[in-house]
């Protein structure tokens, strides 16, 4: 870990940080495996897929700078 990240980290908080890494993972598992499903289906669920990912990608990434930001 870098040495700018450190201080931040430590002014949200580890047990904060590392429940908002664990809440993101779990909405990755349960939105992964519901992409799944729905990308088993021959062409249109790649692109189902395709246009289900990006979403859960801004998401992801918002809800981690937010995280981040509030120190």
């Amino acid at each position: 870990m870098y040495k700018g990240q450190r201080e931040p980290i430590g002014r949200i908080g580890w047990g904060t940080y590392l429940l908002a890494l664990l809440i993101i993972l779990l909405i990755q598992i349960i939105f992964g495996l519901l992409i799944g499903i729905i990308a088993s289906v021959p062409v249109l669920g790649i692109v189902v897929q395709l246009l289900l990912a990006a979403p859960l990608v801004i998401f992801e990434a918002r809800y981690l700078a937010l995280v981040y930001e509030s120190a």
